[in-house]
């Protein structure tokens, strides 16, 4: 097995390419193929699942020993138990979070729900949005965060507290949410911590689906176009 070399500076250039990646294909797609807004969207989240995830897996395969040992991305039986139990943790925790916060500054949505009214007229477009968001989304952000920041910022400091505060602090920022910034925060660290206790990703992977699943779902409720039966 080989020495990793890679840590921070290719945590951070991974960030750069996808935001850099995902802004030239939304304009490209908006100002030259004249696409409507809501593929637009769709084609710059695709561009940054595919700057989040082939990224890390370049750099882990060419600098490192592979995403399964530099990230620790792998998926057991107990991973899945554990998973499911911390996502519906993580949705206890944001619903009290956020229901302290709407009693002090008023009423605050996600980007995601924002987001999701430009599918409302177009169901296939806004399935494959929730599909993104509850099952796609939170694969490749926790291999970007609890796979690369995670494990780069433990390598430099050697400390996994700073790993996991690092890490969610990073995923909180990048998420440009000013309103919920201290919840996902929270929820950062809460899937840092559990990336540590399991060390591996199939936890922090599986707990993130379920917390993102029913607002994703919840979508579906808001559409004005007739859905297939």
């Amino acid at each position: 097995m080989k020495k990793v070399q890679w840590g921070i500076p290719s945590a951070i250039f991974s960030l750069v390419f996808t935001i850099l990646l995902a802004l030239a294909v939304a304009q490209f797609t908006s100002e030259v193929l004249k696409l409507p807004v809501a593929e637009t969207l769709l084609w710059s989240l695709a561009a940054q699942t595919l700057g989040l995830l082939l990224v890390p897996f370049y750099i882990s395969y060419k600098k490192g020993n592979g995403p399964k040992h530099d990230f620790g991305l792998q998926l057991r039986k107990s991973d899945i138990k554990i998973g499911i139990g911390y996502g519906f943790l993580i949705l206890v925790v944001a619903l009290l979070i956020a229901s302290v916060q709407m009693s002090l500054t008023g009423e605050f949505t996600s980007a995601a729900a924002n987001a999701s009214a430009v599918f409302y007229e177009n169901w296939k477009l806004l399935l494959i949005f929730i599909f993104m968001v509850a099952i796609v989304g939170p694969f490749v952000e926790e291999v970007a965060f609890r796979g690369m920041w995670f494990s780069a910022l433990e390598r430099k400091f050697n400390n996994q507290a700073i790993a996991i505060g690092g890490s969610a602090l990073v995923f909180s920022v990048i998420h440009l949410e000013v309103e919920r910034i201290f919840l996902i925060f929270i929820t950062g660290l809460i899937l840092g911590y559990l990336r540590a206790k399991t060390k591996s990703l199939g936890a922090p992977i599986i707990a993130h689906m379920v917390n993102n699943t029913p607002g994703a779902l919840g979508f579906l409720i808001l559409t004005t176009s007739p859905l297939p039966i």
